[in-house]
């Protein structure tokens, strides 16, 4: 696997051999700015790919997690893959994201009015969606019909809680409406460069001073051995 190792260093000089990308490896540079989830896709590859060089007995929980299912992973690095490559990357292999679908098929929503045993899951499955008839003139505009939906929103809507109460009578369970998990990028940023100090220290095994993380990561470095130590304890947990 192409991981930072002890393998990499010149220890006369105890410094990063030059055919090596630190911005790939190390300082993860190179990901869309604004991009929350390529920043948590590059955490999720790039922490796992650590986690296997120290442990190669490491098994995903299951196979279809982001990045187990893909090909590439681990031996290649998250940001050595195209923008459009990791862009097409879902976070669960074979499954699309339909939540935004106005016409998703009766099988997606298949929910049922009893509880079922599927033995990583107990209970009823939930419904998501109800349908409402919408009669549109098809000599409308996209403008005209956005904006018409958009005046008669409130009677929509309360169809939509009508059709729900009701399949709620015959014993439909609805999902709850979703918490934000995605975490921030100001949040991922701050992993990932801890991520990035402990293959330096630990994976590189090149310890800790600050002459020499400030060669190898530059200047936005940690500048005290103490906030490197805690940052490693808080964001990768050793």
């Amino acid at each position: 696997m192409d991981h930072p190792s002890k393998e990499w260093i010149d220890w006369e000089n105890y410094d990063v051999r030059s055919e090596y990308n630190l911005d790939i490896h190390v300082r993860f540079n190179g990901l869309k700015l604004k991009d929350a989830d390529d920043h948590e896709k590059c955490l999720r590859w790039e922490f796992n790919r650590t986690r296997l060089f120290e442990d190669d007995s490491f098994k995903a929980q299951n196979p279809i997690f982001f990045p187990f299912y893909v090909s590439s992973f681990p031996e290649i690095p998250y940001l050595e893959h195209d923008y459009k490559t990791r862009s097409d990357w879902n976070y669960f292999e074979g499954i699309e994201d339909d939540s935004e679908d106005l016409f998703i098929h009766d099988e997606k929503d298949s929910a049922t009015t009893y509880e079922i045993d599927m033995g990583f899951f107990k209970g009823k499955i939930r419904k998501a969606r109800v349908p409402v008839t919408l009669k549109i003139d098809p000599r409308w505009s996209s403008e005209e019909l956005i904006e018409i939906i958009r005046k008669q929103s409130e009677v929509i809507f309360a169809k939509v809680d009508f059709k729900k109460k009701e399949y709620e009578s015959q014993g439909y369970e609805f999902f709850e409406k979703p918490q934000k998990i995605a975490r921030p990028i100001s949040t991922l940023k701050k992993i990932l460069k801890a991520l990035g100090h402990y293959r330096i220290g630990e994976c590189m095994q090149l310890g800790w001073t600050l002459e020499r993380f400030k060669k190898i990561y530059g200047e936005s470095t940690y500048y005290t051995e103490k906030i490197y130590r805690e940052s490693i304890l808080k964001y990768i947990g050793t």
